[in-house]
């Protein structure tokens, strides 16, 4: 276990210097240094946003609805109420988010085919 541990280690000490190294050359050579250095900023912070709300949606999914038969009532309940704090999240995420993520949820909110109800009116 303990080898398993120190190559997890290297691994994200090696990511880590390659997209370190990789954002140091983007500003260094761009034409805006600013932009570039504010798109290094935020960008990662944002994927990681996506990736924690994604994963605790999934996992909120799985839980709720862990040991309900399919069909019951009782399961359509929780599920609309999963649905319910889904959409909150969602909606948070691209808040937090800002810039292309609103226009996206916006996008998102008029295709009445693809979400449920729940989805919509959050």
């Amino acid at each position: 276990m303990g080898s398993l541990w120190r190559a997890g280690k290297k691994l994200s000490l090696v990511a880590s210097a390659a997209a370190g190294g990789t954002a140091a050359a983007l500003i260094a050579t761009s034409d805006d240094p600013a932009t570039a250095l504010r798109l290094c900023a935020t960008v990662p912070h944002r994927l990681l946003r996506d990736a924690v709300t994604a994963a605790n949606i999934a996992f909120d999914y799985e839980y709720s609805l862990r040991g309900l038969r399919e069909g019951s009532i009782e399961r359509e309940m929780v599920k609309h109420e999963v649905h319910l704090r889904s959409a909150e999240k969602l909606r948070d995420l691209c808040f937090k988010n800002g810039g292309i993520y609103i226009k996206l949820g916006q996008h998102l909110g008029q295709l009445v085919y693809f979400l449920c109800l729940s989805f919509l009116f959050e």
